[in-house]
């Protein structure tokens, strides 16, 4: 009998678990396809965790183990740090869960924070945990 494969309540909730009891994370969220509602077989695992400048590199270490945890990495691509601007981009795929499970997983540089929160462009965020008082976005200023 074929083992079933990973859920994505399965991979947040094993990142979730793993990334809130550290004193350098301050939040984790979904967004993408969750934040607008949209989650269909297709979608993949938009994450952003907000860490600690210091710590990004620890972080992913958690976040690799915490994967590997459920299955095997079956292929990782990060991001060039010159493509991003106050955070870290990382993508992953896992043996054992759908093709189109990708974990997209942005570990976001506290002291830059907050970015991609705005819910007039990013839709309204889901947050799994916030130590920190992130999820309190200022208004979209439209007219600036």
């Amino acid at each position: 009998m074929e083992k079933p494969l990973l859920t994505r309540d399965q991979v947040v909730a094993a990142l979730h678990a793993a990334l809130e009891p550290l004193d350098y994370t301050h939040a984790m969220w979904e967004g993408g396809a969750v934040s607008w509602g949209r989650v269909d077989a297709w979608s993949d695992v938009d994450l952003q965790v907000d860490v600690d400048d210091a710590r990004v590199e620890e972080v992913f270490q958690v976040i690799e183990r915490a994967l590997e945890a459920l299955s095997p990495i079956d292929l990782k691509f990060r991001m060039p740090d010159e493509a991003t601007h106050g955070y870290t981009q990382t993508f992953y795929r896992l043996r054992d869960a759908s093709p189109f499970l990708l974990v997209d997983l942005a570990v976001m540089h506290h002291s830059a924070m907050p970015m991609f929160l705005e819910p007039e462009i990013h839709g309204p965020a889901l947050f799994h945990f916030d130590k920190a008082g992130v999820s309190q976005v200022p208004h979209f200023d439209l007219a600036a």
